[in-house]
């Protein structure tokens, strides 16, 4: 028997010699990957299987893997797209599956479909640029400026569910947002909260000094000249802290040294 999931549905293929016979789904599995159990006809698990899945959606046109010691295998990060996914094993005959179903946005939990798909949305471009430029001035002094802007982070805001909320949750508290345990999106709608463009100008002033053989470079360096107060991180999780600035950008700063080259 072969058995393999997606994220469409679950199919069983029962196997004997060059018959095969496809049952009715059982079940949604997991998004982007094709995986199962392989057994044969009296239920006895087969490693070694070779299992292939083709698509046009594969830029490299297929990818195969191979049954373990339990007859399971798995074939991950899988574009959408139709499939046809072939098992093969010495001694037995090649059994091939056709018009498996990948679909964008078809997941095992409801919640991860909002803003699964964000063609809808108008999520703005974010340019960026960066100019650097050094100036000659009169006494040998040497002047220098880099100027940056640059596009503010994506916010996401999230919230926290507590048994206060939900008493017979199981957990002590969700998360709802973007986390390594629950990655699923966030409350707001993408491309609609950024955090504010960051523009900032950096100067550098310098001579070179001759003494005797040594040469002696004095150097003046002012950084975020407009003394910027750029925010670039808050609080995004729901609640009374809500938007609450956690850091900004540096303020002015003057810097003085000197370099001695021997």
């Amino acid at each position: 028997m072969w058995t393999t999931t997606c994220t469409k549905s679950r199919f069983a293929v029962l196997f004997l010699a060059a018959v095969a016979v496809l049952l009715a789904p059982r079940g949604a599995a997991a998004q982007s990957a094709i995986a199962g159990q392989v057994t044969d006809a009296t239920g006895a698990v087969l490693p070694g299987v070779t299992v292939e899945a083709a698509s046009p959606a594969l830029i490299e046109g297929s990818r195969t893997t191979g049954t373990d010691t339990q007859g399971r295998y798995t074939i991950e990060n899988l574009r959408p797209g139709t499939y046809k996914v072939s098992f093969s094993l010495t001694g037995f005959s090649t059994t091939v599956r056709e018009g498996i179903e990948l679909e964008t946005c078809q997941v095992s939990d409801p919640n991860k479909l909002r803003f699964c798909d964000e063609q809808p949305y108008d999520t703005p471009w974010n340019s960026q640029a960066k100019i650097s430029a050094a100036y000659p001035l009169p006494w040998g002094v040497s002047a220098s400026m880099v100027f940056q802007s640059l596009p503010g982070a994506v916010r996401v805001l999230t919230y926290i569910v507590t048994r206060a909320q939900v008493p017979n949750l199981t957990l002590p508290a969700v998360t709802i947002g973007p986390t390594t345990a629950n990655p699923s999106n966030g409350l707001n709608t993408p491309g609609t909260l950024y955090y504010p463009r960051l523009n900032q100008l950096d100067l550098k002033f310098s001579k070179a000094i001759k003494v005797s053989t040594l040469k002696i470079e004095p150097q003046l360096g002012i950084f975020n000249v407009a003394n910027a107060a750029t925010i670039l991180s808050q609080n995004n999780t729901f609640g009374p802290s809500l938007d609450r600035v956690q850091q900004i950008l540096d303020g002015r700063l003057v810097q003085i040294g000197v370099q001695v080259d021997f």
